[in-house]
């Protein structure tokens, strides 16, 4: 149990009558800290597993013969595609079933595209299994969101996805140090019980056995009670009109956040590559360090990030709560130079510079969503951003990245083309936050 603090409810300036306004509730409620630290760690393990193939597909790629364009199509489309076929049954299943259950069947996908991955030898096999984590996963992460706005108050809203952000940052620093120090311990010493298994599939069934175990606690997980609702079983058109009245608001942070994320979609895919084509790094001589920098970044940047969405929350500044996601983007556009730095102790600072600041800004961003959008529209919402930033980020990105040799004439030219991409969509996500500032709610009622 955490401390009580009444609820804080937000001012839709797009709803011009009085009888649109939220009736959301107004008695105190606790902070369930328990609840909220088990989803995170829910989120980590799931996370681990979806981003294990990230520092072992250079691996893989050369054990099965695939070429760049199908790795681009596994670390893409097998993430995009699950995003745009699930994700509004998916966002509708969080607002109107139980979401435990919910997350439950969401955890059986990404165990089974887990064991699939450690038996995959072909394109098609792997492509499946990849698609059912995605699934699984990404669908995981906006049930735990869901759950976590109703296990805590408004005013602890930005903390509560402070800890989730912790744990969704935790995975893919569990699957780079995990996952590179099983493979550099398997390429020594194999394992008995598969002694005809190549490292990089054990290290993958590793990781199946921690997806599938994570299981046992999601059953003990309770369905919390909805709040801040403003109809009792609204209908799924209603819950539509709702999101359609925020559309200047919700459009201008999903430009933010979509396009925000691709530098750090871009680097979560080719980064591993670039250190080991570029700079001549196995997996189990940057999956430490590579781990470490991931989850110190995860950390601060979670924290910067939820502290700065409760004090732009509490501030009389229209749109003060997007202060921290400006501030976090301005900072990652000079970040995204990380791939051309001479040294790999300059690749890694600047990489874990331009990480901290996507974190903080991807914090600001969910923590608005659960703050302007009331609970019947939360999943729909988190589900349409989803769809948004999934299909652009981790879809489009990897094919843009293919695009270096049209525009540099050959194929040695990855990190100058993910620069390119970086500053780019910096500079259109600073614009879409800055946007989302200047039509945000202009005030948050205190109960």
């Amino acid at each position: 149990m955490g401390l009580t603090e009444r609820e804080i409810a937000p001012v839709h300036e797009d709803e011009p009558t009085a009888a649109h306004e939220p009736a959301f509730d107004s008695l105190p409620r606790d902070t369930h800290w328990g609840w909220i630290i088990l989803l995170a760690v829910i989120l980590c393990i799931a996370g681990g597993v979806r981003l294990l193939m990230t520092p072992l597909q250079e691996a893989a790629q050369h054990d099965i013969g695939f070429t760049d364009l199908q790795i681009a199509t596994l670390q893409g489309g097998a993430n995009g595609l699950p995003a745009v076929l699930g994700a509004i049954p998916l966002g509708l299943a969080i607002d109107h079933l139980n979401r435990a259950r919910t997350l439950l069947v969401l955890g059986l996908m990404w165990a089974i595209g887990a064991i699939m991955t450690v038996y995959a030898h072909d394109f098609t096999t792997l492509f499946v299994a990849r698609a059912l984590i995605a699934l699984g996963v990404g669908g995981a992460f906006a049930v735990a969101l869901s759950m976590i706005a109703d296990l805590c108050p408004p005013g602890k809203r930005g903390r509560a996805t402070m800890v989730a952000g912790i744990g969704v940052l935790a995975g893919p620093a569990l699957a780079f140090a995990g996952g590179g120090a099983l493979f550099g311990y398997f390429k020594l010493h194999g394992w008995a019980l598969f002694p005809d298994m190549v490292p990089w599939r054990l290290a993958a069934l590793v990781f199946a056995g921690l997806g599938t175990a994570i299981l046992i606690p999601v059953l003990l997980l309770p369905e919390p009670q909805r709040h801040e609702t403003e109809q009792r079983g609204a209908s799924i058109m209603a819950a539509l009109r709702g999101l359609v009245t925020r559309w200047r608001f919700l459009t201008a942070l999903w430009i933010g956040a979509t396009a925000g994320g691709m530098a750090e979609g871009a680097a979560g895919m080719w980064a591993a590559p670039i250190l080991t084509r570029n700079y001549g790094l196995q997996p189990n001589e940057f999956g430490g360090w590579m781990g470490g920098m991931i989850l110190i970044a995860g950390l601060v940047g979670s924290i910067l990030g939820g502290f700065a969405v409760d004090w732009g929350n509490k501030s009389k500044r229209r749109g003060g709560l997007m202060i921290g996601a400006i501030v976090a983007t301005a900072i990652a556009i000079p970040a995204t130079a990380y791939p051309i730095m001479p040294t790999v102790p300059g690749f890694g600072i600047m990489l874990g510079i331009m990480m901290t600041a996507c974190t903080a800004m991807q914090v600001t961003a969910v923590a608005a969503v659960t703050l302007v959008v009331p609970n019947e529209e939360r999943g729909m919402c988190l589900q349409i951003t989803s769809i948004v930033g999934t299909v652009i980020g981790m879809g489009f990105v990897p094919l843009i990245t293919l695009l270096g040799p049209v525009i540099f004439g050959d194929d040695k030219h990855l990190p100058q083309t993910l620069v390119i991409i970086g500053v780019v969509s910096g500079v259109i996500g600073l614009c879409g936050y800055v946007a989302a500032m200047l039509v945000a709610p202009r005030s948050w009622k205190h109960a």
